[in-house]
């Protein structure tokens, strides 16, 4: 019925109210009772315009509470706005406190939202509400204000047990008020909820309910965290039921200033690092974070003192200074995030963001025979793979495995060299003589560099210095035991192929003969049975290189199987079959078996046919999309390659050795992107939740997998999100572009 007056009302001229009476309050929904009660004081509808709430008091005689005053001045204002429509302060109030009216007490809006469900306002009256104190803004969000709580105290002063609310909210107990009044604490309680029921809404409440009902916090530490007096602590006691969450261990569920999280730190003795995680306070917690925001490039102690101390007095922590860069040698030594290079300088790298497949593969890259190497040998023959966990050179590689990859055998050195199988360098030195003798020292120092990428400089000291017993005229030479004609038979009998690797031979010889390595392994002997030391093998003189026999190898066939030989779990083997699949020579079908291009000539497929399938790709997407293979037919793309009806393998792997497109290999399949930087996981998987801006986590694994069907495992990808800019919820299982955006999900 109201509604119904309503809309008479607007449509009514204005001169026909120009008289207008408190019945006509009736049409905004002010009750017959109240209206009786204001014509019984005589109260016409022009007292109204200036009546505050002491005169209504002294004309209703004090018989009259608050809220009944505030019903009937909210009627008059919104009966004003139907009479006059122009758009006065009263009008855009009026609309405003609509519009709040339909939103729960502590629900948040944003300029855009409240301006399309009131387009006759404009961002200028948001300002104009919030100097009137009628609305209350946080970031980009606004509320409605409410009245504060001692409002309400003062407007009930006079209300009866209104001491018994006093009483409790200046901190004494229930017990205690009935004691002092001597009644029954049922009693006390019934008091106190009556006096609630008077106090609706309030401001305190609209601030702080969240906090109070999420977490358990002292009356202290509240105190200093919001600036008020204990009476709003134990009123907010009294009105909700406290959480349960460790403030100080969910310290990131809570949209905090910075000073606000220092003081729970403070209180706490606790310390947020870089990686937004709680960790004891001292000086090495505090190192890292330096590290992590100034040393994520080349660093060193001296670099890096004074950005120490002003990280300690910028956030007020509760530790001394270091008094010199000296100082901060001992904590760079110690800490785990501290990745070193050459010349005492260093910088930050998370050993974590490595995967367990990345580790295992560091691992196997040192499945090398007893010797003494140079790191760069590994970081040079996998200059990819290095790029892809952020592995700058060989010194960083040496410290990587020293500090955080222990393997059986493997003794690291003075950086950047390392020992296979726990062998001296001497030892190891004599054991080449006898291999190469009689050879140049130049030549000797070559050789070694080339395999196991030692340096020659250095190297030659060392044999002038430490083995010149074995050098004359510039020529290596040593003394070979006698070896029988029947001794030379066996040699040749276990010689069944064209390559070995010297340990299987060395295996196989020294069950016969114990000193079988020092005796047999040399060219002078070999030479005599058509075979040389190359490297680690033992190969046929037909060929001088061992990379070019793998490679003779594998495309004299139509199809080439890795049986995972000895010769064949190398590093020379996989640097072959790497360059040939790069060099679109061999293609991959299956784990461990390759099509070579010859047999693919064959049945008419040319080189420049799997080149032109790789330009039509490249045509086919745009730049910075990450793709797969079921993604581009999915999207429409053909050519005459995908009619052959390979597997996905064969097709992804073509992608892959294309030097514009950078894949991420994974288990499970290939994603791809055309740009010219490297790329990782963590890059993808970053980009598709800052696409979302906030997704689900399981939801995000479905997409990945409906959309490039390549299936992750979701505890990977939180893993990798952490530490970039992605906030990842626990709690609602959830992603987040940033931190801000899951504040505003869950406080709007």
């Amino acid at each position: 019925m109201i509604t119904k007056v309503q809309g008479i009302l607007r449509a009514l001229p204005d001169e026909q109210l120009t008289q207008p009476s408190i019945k006509h309050l009736a049409a905004t929904g002010l009750s017959e009772n109240i209206i009786k009660l204001l014509q019984s004081y005589n109260i016409v509808y022009g007292d109204l315009q200036d009546l505050k709430l002491p005169k209504f008091v002294a004309l209703t005689s004090g018989n009259c509470r608050e809220s009944t005053y505030q019903r009937i001045m909210d009627a008059y204002s919104e009966f004003e706005n139907l009479l006059f429509k122009n758009h006065s302060n009263l009008d855009r109030e009026f609309l405003l406190k609509s519009f709040l009216d339909s939103l729960g007490p502590d629900e948040f809006f944003t300029a855009n939202q409240f301006l399309d469900k009131n387009p006759t306002l404009n961002s200028e009256d948001l300002v104009f509400f919030i100097k009137k104190d009628l609305l209350y803004k946080e970031g980009v969000w606004y509320r409605k204000k409410y009245k504060e709580l001692q409002v309400h105290i003062n407007t009930n002063s006079n209300v009866k047990h209104i001491d018994v609310f006093l009483s409790r909210i200046n901190g004494k107990t229930m017990q205690e008020v009935a004691d002092q009044q001597k009644v029954s604490r049922q009693t006390i309680s019934n008091r106190e909820k009556t006096i609630l029921k008077l106090i609706p809404f309030t401001e305190e409440e609209a601030l702080y309910k969240k906090f109070f009902e999420y977490f358990s916090c002292s009356k202290n530490l509240f105190c200093d965290l919001f600036n008020e007096p204990e009476s709003i602590y134990n009123f907010l006691n009294i009105r909700f039921e406290k959480g349960v969450k460790h403030l100080l261990n969910n310290i990131g569920d809570y949209p905090f200033t910075e000073q606000q999280r220092k003081i729970i730190l403070r209180y706490y003795n606790g310390f947020i690092n870089h990686k937004n995680q709680l960790t004891a306070l001292n000086k090495l917690a505090v190192f890292e974070d330096v590290l992590y925001y100034h040393g994520r490039n080349s660093s060193n102690d001296n670099s890096l003192f004074q950005k120490y101390n002003e990280h300690i007095i910028t956030h007020n922590y509760d530790i001394e200074l270091a008094k010199d860069a000296a100082e901060l040698r001992g904590l760079q030594e110690r800490s785990s995030y501290a990745l070193h290079d050459r010349s005492k300088k260093y910088r930050y790298f998370d050993f974590t963001q490595l995967n367990e497949d990345e580790i295992t593969y560091l691992k196997e890259l040192l499945n090398l025979p007893p010797g003494i190497y140079n790191m760069k040998k590994i970081h040079y023959e996998n200059l990819d793979f290095m790029k892809s966990i952020d592995i700058h050179n060989e010194h960083e590689l040496h410290n990587l495995y020293r500090a955080f990859i222990p393997i059986k055998n493997v003794t690291y050195n003075r950086m950047p060299e390392f020992s296979i199988g726990n062998i001296e360098k001497k030892n190891f030195i004599i054991h080449l003589f006898f291999e190469r003798a009689p050879i140049h020292i130049d030549d000797f120092i070559n050789y070694v560099h080339n395999v196991y990428y030692l340096q020659k400089n250095s190297l030659k000291s060392y044999l002038q210095m430490e083995l010149s017993e074995y050098i004359s005229e510039e020529i290596i030479q040593v003394e070979y035991q006698e070896v029988t004609d029947e001794e030379i038979n066996y040699l040749k009998s276990i010689l069944t192929s064209d390559i070995h690797t010297i340990d299987e031979i060395v295996e196989l010889g020294s069950q016969k003969v114990e000193d079988f390595s020092t005796r047999f392994i040399n060219n002078m002997l070999l030479n005599k049975l058509g075979f040389s030391i190359r490297g680690q093998f033992i190969l046929i003189n037909e060929y001088k290189a061992v990379e070019r026999y793998f490679t003779d190898i594998i495309l004299q066939q139509d199809y080439f199987s890795n049986e995972r030989l000895p010769v064949q779990r190398t590093q020379s083997f996989w640097k072959t079959i790497y360059d040939l699949e790069k060099n679109l020579d061999i293609f991959k079908l299956d784990s461990d078996m390759y099509i070579t291009l010859g047999k693919l000539e064959q049945v008419g497929i040319s080189k420049s046919t799997i080149i032109d399938f790789q330009s039509k790709v490249k045509a086919f997407i745009e730049k910075e999309q990450y793709f797969s293979l079921a993604l581009l037919q999915k999207n429409g793309f053909s050519h005459q390659l995908l009619d052959l009806g390979f597997e996905n393998i064969f097709y992804n792997r073509i992608l892959w050795a294309d030097s514009e497109i950078k894949g991420i290999t994974l288990s499970a399949g290939y994603i791809f992107i055309l740009q010219k930087r490297d790329v990782s996981l963590v890059d993808f998987l970053e980009s598709l939740v800052q696409e979302h801006e906030t997704i689900d986590a399981y939801d995000l694994i479905e997409h990945i997998y409906e959309k490039y069907k390549v299936r992750i495992e979701l505890q990977k990808a939180i893993t990798l999100l952490q530490n970039t800019e992605v906030y990842y919820s626990p709690e609602l299982s959830k992603f987040y572009c940033d931190k801000d955006t899951f504040f505003e999900e869950i406080y709007k």
